[in-house]
């Protein structure tokens, strides 16, 4: 089985267009995407997510239940929701996921601190 990522503007417009008249624009660019291998360089910041040890998964997973996952209390657990919560960050926006997970871990933290 193949497993293709979509872009989100592809994914955006496909939602808007009506199923039954797909512009000729947008079949074109599906048919690209699904047809284009999934070829991702292990870069840096993917290196860095995925070799996320569970020990320091523990905080991060902390900050993720208060944003309502829900995660047993397993290093196991916590590390594959960590991981998959950053690499979400990464996919959507690879440039700036650092600064985008950072700010929404920051968010949710305060907010929680504040009401406990």
């Amino acid at each position: 089985m193949k497993y293709v990522l979509f872009p989100r503007e592809l994914i955006e417009r496909i939602l808007r267009e009506d199923v039954n008249s797909f512009a000729p624009s947008t079949l074109e660019e599906l048919q690209k995407t699904i047809m284009k291998s999934p070829n991702m360089e292990l870069t840096k910041d993917l290196r860095f997510i995925l070799g996320r040890p569970s020990y320091e998964c523990m905080s991060t997973a902390q900050v993720l239940r208060y944003m309502g996952f829900e995660i047993a209390e397993h290093a196991e657990d916590e590390q594959a929701t960590s991981i998959f919560w950053m690499l979400n960050h990464y996919i959507n926006d690879p440039k700036n996921w650092r600064q985008n997970s950072l700010e929404e871990f920051t968010q949710v933290a305060l907010l929680n601190k504040r009401d406990h």
